[in-house]
């Protein structure tokens, strides 16, 4: 493979009134080819950050639609079950953080500028606030929905 050819860069400087001028021509070195490697190519088999970030919304406005879906579902069946809907429940709280983070999440979303990178760690404390509700309730804290006496 051929190395790239050098950069030429010119530089231009005048006075205020426009009569002096200094013309450089400098000649900037030219950068080595990037290597293939197994991880470069693996980057580029992954699609790209924009398409992933649509990509994460989208999911996460399902996941408050599927979530509001567990909140209200879960009140009907506590109403039956026990004779009210709310219980603060440590599952139940949690329940309702994890739609909290979605909520604000996609509200967040629609109206702000925020960076991307900032919603990308909003979803992972969504994420991870749904894996403790499935885990870490179920099995280290003592409440009605859990399995920590057995």
């Amino acid at each position: 493979m051929a190395a790239p050819a050098a950069k030429r860069t010119e530089v231009e400087a005048r006075s205020q009134d426009g009569a002096v001028a200094v013309d450089l021509d400098v000649q900037e070195p030219a950068l080595p080819p990037a290597r293939d490697t197994f991880f470069s190519r693996l980057l580029d088999a992954f699609p790209s950050a924009q398409s992933l970030e649509r990509l994460s919304y989208r999911l996460n406005a399902v996941a408050l639609v599927g979530w509001t879906f567990v909140l209200i579902t879960g009140s009907i069946w506590a109403e039956y079950a026990w004779g009210r809907a709310w219980n603060w429940d440590p599952k139940e709280v949690v329940t309702l953080v994890v739609w909290l983070i979605y909520a604000a999440y996609c509200h967040v979303r629609l109206t702000t500028g925020w960076d991307k990178k900032t919603f990308a760690y909003f979803s992972l404390a969504g994420f991870a606030a749904l894996m403790f509700n499935y885990y870490g309730v179920n099995i280290f804290i003592n409440s009605l929905h859990s399995y920590s006496g057995i």
